[in-house]
């Protein structure tokens, strides 16, 4: 017969917790790679050979990454939101340096940097949500209005819309709309930029666009980040 002890359930929940906090180490890993790596390009040109020498197991900063998992999975946080808040708005915990080391990350907690920068995205992508739409609108209605005297279907002419550079909407709206209009290869053409451009602000793009993004996007950008498609 099974053991359903309470001692037995005990360990099988340490068991858990630490497979879940294993699981979420190796994806700060990953993600701390990519902006690393982008950091390093921007400061002198050169790609960063960061995290091609071992794996995971094999990384001598293992309790690094997990005491810093640990926290995120503490603090329901976004470990993609989490790192991106560190790159961007930590700058003064590594003078001289340009990014952030792991161990500076694990040590000091971040919690309060990544809570700031999400009330101001929210209002920023509400923004942006809301002048995308009205530039759009307007744009469409116009061409529409000039189309139709040559026979251009409603299809055509927001075919032409999303593809133009005259307008100033960003990559993400216009793959939201190429998506729900059935466009599938209009969307394709944004996709890595609309994925890059989601990830940036990711929970209050979801909060915010919730109406407008497509179904099953969160999952689809987050792999498109990873180099996952």
């Amino acid at each position: 017969m099974p053991d359903s002890s309470p001692e037995s359930d005990r360990r099988k929940r340490r068991r858990k917790l630490r497979h879940r906090v294993d699981q979420i180490a190796i994806r700060l890993r990953e993600i701390y790679t990519i902006e690393l790596r982008l950091a390093t390009k921007q400061l002198s040109g050169l790609p960063s050979t960061y995290g091609e020498r071992c794996t995971f197991d094999q990384s001598p900063y293992r309790d690094d990454w997990r005491k810093l998992a640990r926290r995120v999975l503490r603090g329901r946080m976004d470990p993609v939101l989490y790192l991106k808040r560190v790159f961007a708005g930590g700058t003064k915990h590594w003078p001289g340096r340009g990014y952030p080391t792991i161990r500076t990350i694990a040590e000091i907690d971040f919690t309060e940097v990544y809570r700031e920068g999400q009330k101001d995205d929210e209002e920023m992508v509400g923004i942006e949500l809301g002048s995308n739409s009205s530039i759009f609108k307007a744009h469409f209605g116009t061409e529409k209005h000039v189309s139709s005297r040559a026979g251009q279907s409603d299809r055509d002419v927001l075919t032409g819309v999303l593809l133009s550079s005259t307008h100033q909407v960003s990559c993400l709206f216009r793959y939201c709309v190429a998506t729900t209009n059935g466009l599938n290869d209009v969307a394709e053409d944004f996709l890595n930029r609309a994925a890059m451009q989601y990830m940036a602000r990711r929970t209050a793009y979801a909060k915010v666009w919730k109406e407008v993004l497509p179904k099953g996007f969160d999952r689809l950008a987050e792999r498109v980040y990873l180099g996952q498609r």
